[in-house]
């Protein structure tokens, strides 16, 4: 890769990196549904479920790009059960939670991250 191009990779990585941090790559309303936010390789960063403008139900977080997932379910806002990736082998205990984590689990459009 020739000099100019190295600067051109990696401006748009840091702007990709900037856009993810600011939530750019989300889906979603925190007040009602479901809110999804991605890092810049398309994998899933945050799915909270949000009733009235709180958590309310399943939430996935990944702390950092290569971290294993952390599941937690929440009622009224209140976090009822935290669990790392290790603890919570086969956690996803109803169908709706795992076609809720397999339906966001990357971001749907490539090109936006190309």
């Amino acid at each position: 890769m020739n000099p100019q191009r190295e600067r051109i990779v990696a401006a748009f990585s840091r702007v990709r990196t900037l856009l993810c941090d600011l939530g750019y790559f989300a889906e979603g309303d925190k007040r009602e549904g479901v809110y999804v936010r991605y890092w810049g390789n398309r994998r899933l960063r945050e799915l909270s479920c949000y009733r009235g403008g709180v958590k309310d139900g399943l939430s996935v977080r990944v702390y950092s790009p290569n971290h294993s997932l952390h599941y937690s379910h929440f009622r009224g806002g209140e976090e009822e059960t935290p669990l790392s990736a290790d603890q919570g082998q086969d956690y996803l205990t109803t169908d709706a939670e795992e076609e809720l984590y397999r339906r966001y689990a990357v971001y749907p459009s490539k090109g936006v991250f190309m």
